[in-house]
């Protein structure tokens, strides 16, 4: 009541009196025990004592709209901090693509392993952090949600038999459309849709990561699957062929290979960005680059091929390829190595073949086969 305000509230009272207010009621808003605001509702009509069957729906809400605010803000940060890992998971594996070159030269492969571990245990710390608080946000906008449809319920009913009632829920639908309440509610499943998609890709990244940089042993064979480790080499590749190249896969029905997948893993990156290379050689600005990866199985051998439709390789120099140290590219720009590792690799460490060609409708393809070791197989088994 206005009446009864003491002396050091003139402020207030000559602020609302000329609008006509009556009664006051206010109610603080709070969060976590922190005051946030507050709502203020007013009787113009007449001079009202507010009850507590007044005040305790009202205060509900007061908590549901602080609620639905901090969720929004939670939202928000979430989506910036989600768009901020994938940032470093890009950054993160282009450290790792440009440390390899390096791993090359000194031949320590192995090392990618320990490398690929750590940045994977780097992402992961945040990743799962923000998993378990997501899990928990979304649960409680569930319910939050549920709150508030039963509140609007409530006052609805309410308010169509009391017409001061009802003066009082048309304010508050009011204020709902300021904030933009309906528009929220429905934003929200999208918002989350987002958000799962967001933690799957990044561990989509951190586990190829992973299994792409294995830390093998050199006589560690196992049971490895060539498709997969396309799939996954390709992800850590993505970034150097997204801009300049379409990718096609026709990857068939092939059986799983013995191998020391973390090599086998580099020996695809190799052949990848060489394919990558070449197309990046071709000085067009109309030229679309083409990448296609193919694998098949024949008379006991699994075979994968990788083209480009780039300017394919001098017939000079195509029985060099493989020699170590030989490469085409500027100084500074390669170390000649990368052909040369995968050929041993294939050809020395698992008894396959790795052969380059030209073909026909231009571009280079390298195509390399790996034998099912039956010997090793029952070895293992």
């Amino acid at each position: 009541d206005l009446n009864i305000l003491p002396p050091e509230a003139s402020g207030e009272r000559s602020i609302l009196e000329p609008q006509g207010i009556k009664s006051l009621l206010v109610v603080p808003l709070s969060w976590q025990g922190s005051p946030e605001g507050f709502i203020g509702f007013d009787s113009v009509r007449s001079r009202k004592e507010w009850v507590h069957e007044d005040i305790s729906p009202l205060e509900l809400l007061a908590t549901v709209l602080v609620n639905a605010r901090k969720r929004g803000e939670s939202e928000k940060k979430l989506r910036e901090l989600n768009a901020t890992l994938e940032q470093r998971v890009e950054e993160r594996t282009r450290e790792l693509q440009q440390a390899q070159s390096k791993l090359f030269l000194q031949d320590k492969i192995a090392s990618i392993g320990q490398l690929a571990a750590g940045l994977a245990h780097e992402i992961n710390n945040p990743v799962s952090y923000v998993s378990t608080n997501f899990i928990t946000l979304s649960e409680n906008v569930e319910s939050l949600l549920g709150i508030l449809s039963a509140y609007r319920n409530l006052l609805s009913e309410v308010a169509g038999n009391d017409s001061a009632v009802a003066e009082k829920f048309q304010h508050l639908k009011r204020r709902e459309e300021e904030s933009m309440l309906e528009y929220i509610i429905k934003d929200l499943p999208d918002l989350f849709s987002e958000s799962r998609e967001g933690f799957r890709r990044i561990t989509e990244i951190v586990n190829s990561i992973r299994s792409f940089a294995r830390h093998d042993a050199p006589d560690s064979f196992s049971l490895y699957s060539l498709n997969k480790g396309i799939e996954q080499t390709l992800i850590i590749a993505r970034n150097s062929y997204k801009y300049n190249a379409q990718l096609e896969l026709n990857l068939g029905d092939i059986p799983d290979v013995l191998a020391v997948g973390g090599q086998i893993n580099q020996v695809l990156l190799n052949l990848i960005l060489n394919a990558v290379q070449a197309i990046e050689a071709v000085e067009n600005s109309n030229f679309h680059g083409v990448i296609s990866i193919a694998t098949w199985f024949d008379n006991d051998l699994v075979y994968c091929e990788v083209s480009d439709n780039g300017p394919g390789i001098a017939e000079e120099i195509l029985s060099r390829v493989f020699d170590p140290f030989f490469t085409t590219k500027e100084p500074g720009k390669g170390t000649g190595l990368g052909l040369s590792i995968s050929y041993d690799i294939i050809v020395n460490k698992h008894g396959g073949q790795l052969s380059v060609r030209n073909r026909e409708e231009g571009g280079a393809c390298l195509q390399f086969c790996l034998p099912q070791k039956s010997d090793m197989r029952e070895l293992i088994s």
